[in-house]
């Protein structure tokens, strides 16, 4: 998913998914500044094709907004974006190494599935997946690991502290503080809009890399930074107001 793709998407991926987020096209090419008009256009119908788009015209003005499949592909790229966060309350799976199949010595294939879904590696053959491993990953797990892997629930730990691990591995706390910063810069630029609620010209330049420093954050995001930081904001917080800038 390339970055003009990640940009306009979570430009108009919904918190409140009862709430379409509709922007128009003129307002949504301040978010991709870079690409020619042509080039906006070319996305956008590439877009639409893929079913991740919805296109519909309100007198003169065509107007925007991400579809479900196009949420779905957003979430999967972006595990922060997804609701389940929200209510999660610090359950983690754990799977374990056992007796390595033939053919596959290193486990290399499962350990790379694993890193993909943002496993924390506890120890050698020992990670930890928050909340719980994908259906996807553990299908393969009886299909190729049978009697290899142990999966099982992390309940509350009677001796020890996951936390500085968690933190520690995930860097939570430079997270947090990106956000932190972002969440600032947008209230900023929201009282500058004034009674009018409109920004300048040379504000609205400003769009562009805010929505390119909150993906930096997506990309790096497990989803439980605010479990950990309660009192900051995390994506799901700094969004709607971020959509409320493109607005103005």
């Amino acid at each position: 998913m390339r970055n003009s793709t990640q940009k306009i998407l979570v430009s108009l991926f919904p918190i409140n998914t009862d709430q379409r987020v509709m922007l128009s096209t003129a307002q949504l090419r301040r978010v991709v500044p870079d690409l020619t008009d042509g080039g906006f256009r070319s996305l956008v119908l590439y877009l639409e094709r893929k079913h991740w788009l919805l296109k519909e015209q309100a007198g003169s003005k065509t107007f925007l907004s991400i579809t479900d499949t196009g949420s779905r592909a957003l979430m999967t790229k972006f595990p922060a974006l997804n609701p389940i966060w929200d209510e999660w309350s610090g359950d983690w799976q754990m799977l374990v190494f056992l007796e390595a199949p033939k053919g596959d010595k290193q486990f290399r294939y499962l350990r790379e599935q694993l890193k993909n879904e943002h496993a924390l590696p506890l120890s050698r053959g020992v990670y930890l997946k928050a909340k719980q491993l994908s259906d996807k990953l553990v299908q393969e797990c009886v299909d190729l690991y049978d009697r290899s892997v142990l999966i099982f629930s992390v309940g509350p730990l009677q001796l020890g502290e996951l936390r500085p691990i968690v933190t520690t591995y995930y860097d939570l706390s430079s997270l947090a503080a990106v956000y932190s910063s972002i969440s600032s810069t947008v209230h900023g630029l929201l009282s500058k809009s004034g009674k009018q609620n409109k920004l300048s010209s040379k504000q609205k330049v400003h769009i562009s890399s805010l929505i390119d420093r909150l993906i930096n954050c997506l990309t790096e995001d497990p989803g439980f930074v605010r479990f950990y930081f309660p009192g900051l904001a995390g994506v799901r917080q700094i969004l709607p107001p971020v959509q409320q800038i493109i607005l103005l």
